[in-house]
């Protein structure tokens, strides 16, 4: 997967990231929050691409509630991450699945 890149700018607003879950392959997150910002990171097996289903979202640790950038890796197969921006004003998040 190519790396991915967004911004949320919106307080409250979420961004929802497909992952190719066959892949077999661990995905890297980096969260870079800009100025007094709290976010949170979580990730889903549940396919978020099929409109039937309502996935079930689990809290990263390291990047639920945070203020500071954080990096980490998900040493497991996941079918999508999903960035909320819970306060503050611009929220940068980097995406990176091995191939």
């Amino acid at each position: 997967m190519r790396p991915r890149q967004f911004t949320i700018s919106d307080s409250g607003s979420s961004k929802i990231i497909p992952l190719d879950w066959a892949s077999n392959q661990n995905a890297a997150i980096v969260a870079s929050p800009n100025g007094t910002t709290n976010y949170s990171i979580a990730y889903t097996v549940d396919n978020v691409l099929d409109n039937s289903v309502t996935p079930v979202w689990i809290d990263i640790s390291d990047m639920a509630s945070a203020t500071v950038a954080v990096g980490t890796n998900l040493g497991l197969s996941v079918a999508g991450i999903k960035a909320t921006l819970n306060s503050g004003s611009n929220l940068q998040v980097s995406v990176t699945q091995a191939s």
